[in-house]
């Protein structure tokens, strides 16, 4: 092969990658709307409740924090203990059809169940990896009836179920790398269709399973590249089916849709106002607006989504990153 053969296949393939690059990006990423003055340490899960509050897990000051859909802090509940109502390191969140809490207590290895107005109402589970047991409960999430509790527990490498009275239905997963196994799963949403998406940390990819644990699909390397996580952690879908995935160490969030394709991500390593230090969880609110916990930042930042519709990459836009 000639030296001007060798650089126009050089040029094509550096074009082909940019293209493929440029084209990945079918949405702007969002805009910095707000920082709130609250500081968490180790904000482990957002939710929003019924009437639009969102609900903090702040895991190692050992509470829950209410905040305003604006930002305002309301209040917060609990405390560091294993007492029926506190908490030990709460990470999972999630509310049911009927407006009750279930807190994933993670250090007492139980979920406790609280009201509306968050009075405790019951506890299950205990430390174990028989039926029903819980070794490091972390992330939760409610089938869209309401009926079906899910739970991914970091110590046992798996999903378990339960209807709302604590009642277990079995699990799915188990250690590996191979397809519905899991290494540390964390982040966990449910989507209209009732399939369970579940955030294969030290795997780095996301798991999708049927309602009652039937593995289904995967998507996802290890890696920075569009689609490519280096510990998934927190998760979340929009209105309109879009997922947001806290990619830890790349220190990014990342839109995707549902199966997967990069739409857009934001984010890089820092401590600045547009930066993450390991963000762990992302709520898109149904105000519309992205609400990401900047873990090492101790920092709650707020930021405005619009999306665009998908541009085709032009090679007069290809030659202009050349210049």
């Amino acid at each position: 092969m000639g030296r001007h053969s060798l650089l126009v296949r050089q040029l094509w393939v550096t074009v082909s990658l940019t293209i493929a690059a440029a084209a990945a990006w079918a949405d702007t990423p969002p805009s910095l709307l707000q920082i709130l003055p609250e500081r968490f340490n180790q904000a482990s899960q957002i939710v929003e409740s019924p009437d639009g509050r969102v609900f903090v897990a702040d895991s190692y000051n050992n509470r829950i924090v209410i905040l305003s859909a604006s930002g305002a802090t309301l209040g917060q509940f609990s405390a560091a203990g294993p007492a029926a109502g506190t908490l030990r390191v709460p990470a999972g969140l999630v509310f049911d059809l009927a407006g009750n809490l279930y807190v994933a207590d993670q250090f007492n290895h139980r979920i406790v169940k609280y009201s509306f107005a968050q009075a405790p109402l019951m506890t299950f589970g205990s430390l174990g990896s028989g039926p029903g047991e819980l070794t490091y409960p972390t992330n939760m999430a409610i089938s869209p009836d309401g009926t079906r509790l899910y739970v991914t527990e970091l110590g046992n490498d798996r999903v378990s179920m339960f209807d709302t009275n604590g009642n277990f239905l079995g699990s799915f997963g188990g250690s590996g790398a191979g397809p519905g196994q899991f290494d540390h799963p964390w982040g966990m949403v449910v989507d209209q269709a009732g399939r369970v998406y579940v955030g294969d940390q030290l795997n780095h990819r996301i798991e999708v399973f049927s309602a009652t644990g039937a593995f289904q699909s995967q998507f996802g390397s290890f890696g920075s590249l569009p689609g490519q996580f280096h510990n998934p952690v927190g998760m979340n879908f929009d209105a309109v089916g879009n997922l947001y995935v806290c990619d830890q160490l790349n220190n990014r969030v990342q839109k995707l849709t549902h199966d997967g394709a990069p739409l857009t991500e934001w984010g890089t390593y820092g401590s600045g106002p547009n930066n993450f230090y390991n963000p762990w969880c992302v709520l898109a609110h149904s105000d519309g607006r992205i609400w990401v916990s900047d873990t090492y930042n101790f920092e709650m930042k707020i930021f405005g989504f619009q999306p665009t519709p998908a541009k085709r990459a032009s090679w007069g836009q290809v030659k202009a990153r050349f210049r």
